[in-house]
């Protein structure tokens, strides 16, 4: 026969057990992806990257002609069910995901076969510039190139 203490202790071990676990994934993303932090502009975009934090990084896009904002999106990156996954959401209104297919020191891809395009987002990080390329089967490529700004 089992106590109900017994079970409550288990319970509780078991509990810190998996916030631990979640706590050092969470970490080792928040590690390999980190250099993405920062604001990042060109003359006609800027890309603007949180800090790391509860494990995700939230970010933005907008896209400027002529003064006015002709494009924007919602941007995270996150952990879902122990992949990296990061969500897109262009002018406020649906939600796409990419999963992390490659990633190393300072670049990282991500890749939805199934999305019309893009289908695979590239990002590079050389000293204070990173290089975001967008590219899908049958489609031109279209590569931004961004300098970190510092933030006032």
């Amino acid at each position: 026969m089992v106590s109900l203490s017994g079970l409550r202790v288990y319970h509780s071990k078991m509990v810190r057990t998996l916030f631990l676990v979640l706590l050092l994934s969470s970490g080792v993303m928040a590690q390999d992806l980190s250099w993405l932090t920062g604001h990042w502009v060109n003359d006609r975009n800027e890309e603007v990257w949180s800090e790391v934090r509860g494990g995700n990084l939230m970010g933005f896009n907008r896209q400027f002609k002529d003064g006015s904002v002709v494009f924007f999106e919602h941007l995270r990156i996150e952990l879902s069910d122990g992949r990296v996954v990061y969500r897109a959401c262009p002018l406020g209104k649906v939600w796409t995901s990419f999963e992390l297919v490659e990633s190393e020191q300072h670049r990282a891809v991500f890749q939805n076969l199934q999305h019309d395009f893009p289908q695979r987002l590239d990002y590079r990080r050389v000293g204070d510039r990173l290089q975001a390329t967008i590219s899908g089967e049958g489609q031109k490529s279209v590569t931004w190139e961004f300098r970190l700004k510092s933030l006032p």
